[in-house]
């Protein structure tokens, strides 16, 4: 099924339709957090959606600190690249995998599509070697970001629109390669696919990878701040429970030889979103870790509706209130002396 124009979709996760369709109980913990398992192979719809995004991209280096300040761990699966020194993230809950497709190196979504089996196999492998407790199962999602370079004598914006409007079939058919292949289908729990035109924007980062982790956030702060002593936060109090995974350093900083730090306008940019086994978009992904994080932090949607009713209530104690009286009444002598 296929769906344009929308970033709604028609599937959302069925835990009775989950419990029988994974070998895998949907209450298996890992660090003492529900976590739903990867899906085997079986007959059920897969939702496509494409969605035209407005033309002005985010600035990439705001992004990218948007997304270290969020995320639980940045990873990168180069070999040449030294392993963290603190490996907790290797037993988190949740990761997103992000790729850049660069059209120069691999000109077709089968070229590409080798390219994403073997580095989600290195991605199992690794966390196999690395994990304290590999036996429990864990949830991928899978960001790629397409960006065409054209030549800089095309400058009809019918042609930049056709060119476009051709990339996002082919980032169409990569989805769709994805989504029937038996090991991703299982190893993945949905796609977005970023498309553009510009070598400075990056729709899959803004709209899906930054998307994922800012879910929550303005929970964890406010939660973080009355869970914790002013002086005594954890420095991942206010994070995500997911971590982003990347090939290399490369992929992140993207494909601009100038880096320009500047957002650019006049782009032609789209998403490619697609979802199958009733696990929902990265919305539903994203909701699924901040579960997570509430178990993790002992929370509940209504021990934080109270929390926050507790802190609403504090704003009118009586010290409060007098402070707030003092700060009026000096206010308006001053008016007066004026």
């Amino acid at each position: 099924m296929r769906r344009s124009g929308s970033s709604s979709c028609i599937l959302r996760p069925k835990t009775e339709r989950l419990a029988a369709a994974t070998k895998y109980p949907v209450s298996t913990l890992r660090n003492g957090a529900p976590i739903q398992s990867p899906l085997p192979r079986q007959p059920s719809v897969t939702v496509f959606t494409t969605t035209r995004l407005p033309n002005i991209s985010a600035e990439r280096y705001w992004v990218l600190s948007e997304i270290g300040q969020t995320c639980k761990g940045i990873h990168f699966l180069d070999d040449s690249v030294e392993l963290p020194a603190d490996q907790r993230i290797f037993d988190a809950n949740f990761y997103i995998l992000y790729m850049l497709w660069k059209p120069q190196e691999y000109s077709s979504a089968e070229l590409f599509m080798e390219l994403i089996l073997k580095t989600v196999q290195k991605f199992q492998n690794r966390v196999k070697e690395i994990a304290e407790d590999d036996s429990k199962p864990f949830e991928l999602y899978l960001v790629v970001d397409k960006i065409a370079v054209l030549s800089e004598n095309i400058l009809d914006s019918s042609l930049l629109e056709v060119n476009h409007v051709l990339d996002t079939k082919t980032a169409e058919k990569l989805s769709q390669l994805i989504t029937s292949n038996d090991l991703l289908r299982c190893a993945l729990s949905g796609i977005s696919i970023g498309v553009s035109n510009q070598i400075r924007a990056a729709p899959g980062l803004v709209e899906a990878v930054l998307s994922i982790l800012s879910y929550g956030a303005t929970e964890r702060r406010r939660s973080a701040k009355q869970l914790y002593p002013i002086g005594q936060m954890r420095d991942d109090a206010t994070k995500s429970s997911i971590v982003v995974v990347c090939r290399n350093d490369d992929d992140l900083l993207g494909l601009d030889p100038q880096q320009d730090t500047d957002a650019v306008q006049g782009v032609h940019q789209s998403v490619i979103r697609a979802e199958w086994n009733g696990q929902g978009d990265h919305e539903t992904f994203a909701d699924r870790a901040h579960v997570v994080w509430r178990k993790m932090n002992s929370l509940t949607e209504l021990s934080y509706a109270a929390m926050m009713d507790d802190a609403s209530m504090s704003m009118f104690s009586v010290e409060n209130l007098s402070t707030v009286l003092a700060v009026t009444v000096f206010i308006l002598s001053l008016a007066h002396v004026w």
